[in-house]
């Protein structure tokens, strides 16, 4: 796969993300799809194949009214990705230890991706 291929499957990956378009997300992904997020050094949320991705985002989907992942740059090797990417989301629930409703939530991070017949297969998300 192109590296070029790989950058348009992330960025169409992320505008679906910030759309909140759950079936856009999963048609870049591979149905064996591997999903880790890590945030402090703690394994917080992880899902493996598509209908695990697909619950886990419908839950995630709920935590804001508004969110927006930005890519601000990538780094290509054989079959994946490093991303640099900034976060900013309107929590719309109460989180028990951090923001309230209507508060903004920033993180800085990296997404690892790697990819398979022409899909993204695995997600591994960083902060």
């Amino acid at each position: 796969m192109e590296n070029s291929e790989k950058r348009t499957l992330i960025l169409r990956y992320i505008d679906a993300y910030n759309r909140f378009d759950i079936d856009g997300m999963l048609s870049m992904l591979n149905t064996d799809i591997t999903f880790k997020n890590v945030s402090g050094g703690e394994v917080n949320a992880q899902a493996e194949g598509l209908e695990q991705f697909r619950r886990l985002a419908e839950q995630a989907k709920q935590l804001f009214s508004q969110r927006e992942q930005t890519l601000k740059s990538i780094e290509f090797s054989d079959d994946s990705a490093l991303a640099n990417i900034d976060f900013a989301g309107t929590a719309a629930v109460n989180f028990s230890s951090g923001p309230k409703v209507g508060e903004i939530i920033r993180l800085s991070g990296r997404s690892k991706f790697k990819f398979h017949q022409e899909k993204i297969c695995s997600i591994e998300d960083y902060s």
